[in-house]
């Protein structure tokens, strides 16, 4: 008798986005004032970045944008639960045991966000050192190749942890997802979501920099340099809000199963 596949959650790629879009546009207002703190430190961080960097290695720049990191962070955590709670941190309630219980999942989700950060920053490390070791980078040797394909496969693999930040900011198992998404469907899943919903901010932005930008700028050219960066720190806010809510989406979809036993 035939081996019965596994049936996994029905998440629909398309739709989760497009509810992401859908959040995005009628929470603007509220979003944008959310968003200002961490768009004014990700852009001053941009500035000091370049005032500094010097050659700096890919853990030195992650160190350098960890208060932007941080900012980022705090931002996700307070738009999942604006969108599954409808909470609005100039609204909170009073009681004591709800402020402590949001605090503590306040600073998981920050937790589990920055550490995911530094993961791909070490991907990042492990990645360019095999390349830079090669002689000749566009000729690999068979042994640099596979390990390139090990931390692919990696990465990959690793994108279903993506989400922990949201997990966290709203108090669920952490233990009980990582159970929902064995295998590497889920990461999958997510990497769909992350291309489908991308790619149109990406295309606008190239479109936009065409444009506006010059196609070298400067130091002298600070104009340029501070749209540049401008331009930066809100696409990736901007990526952030729809990814966030696209994956809030796709999590809902996963948990209308019933919780795996253990």
């Amino acid at each position: 008798m035939p081996k019965k596949l596994p049936s996994y959650p029905d998440v629909k790629i398309i739709d989760n986005v497009a509810h992401g879009y859908s959040f995005a546009r009628d929470n603007l207002q509220v979003l944008a004032k959310f968003a200002l703190w961490p768009l004014l430190i990700s852009f001053a961080n941009y500035i000091a970045l370049t005032i500094t960097e010097h050659n700096s290695s890919v853990f030195e720049t992650f160190l350098m944008t960890l208060p932007a990191t941080i900012a980022f962070a705090w931002y996700t955590f307070t738009i999942v639960r604006f969108q599954v709670l409808g909470e609005h941190p100039k609204s909170l309630s009073s009681d004591p045991s709800y402020l402590q219980s949001r605090h503590i999942h306040m600073k998981a989700s920050v937790a589990f966000y920055v550490l995911y950060q530094m993961f791909l920053a070490l991907i990042s490390y492990t990645g360019l050192s095999i390349i830079s070791e090669s002689d000749q980078p566009e000729k690999l040797t068979t042994e640099q190749s596979m390990l390139i394909l090990f931390v692919a496969l990696s990465l990959m693999w690793s994108l279903k942890f993506i989400v922990l930040h949201i997990i966290a900011a709203l108090g669920i198992s952490v233990r009980d997802y990582i159970k929902r998404v064995k295998g590497m469907w889920f990461s999958y899943t997510l990497l769909g979501i992350g291309v489908v919903a991308t790619m149109p901010i990406l295309i606008f932005s190239a479109f936009f920099a065409s444009i506006f930008l010059p196609s070298q700028a400067t130091d002298a050219n600070l104009v340029s340099v501070f749209l540049i960066y401008g331009l930066g720190s809100v696409m990736s806010i901007t990526i952030a809000t729809i990814l966030n809510a696209a994956a809030v989406e796709a999590l809902k979809q996963l948990y209308q199963n019933k919780p795996h036993k253990e």
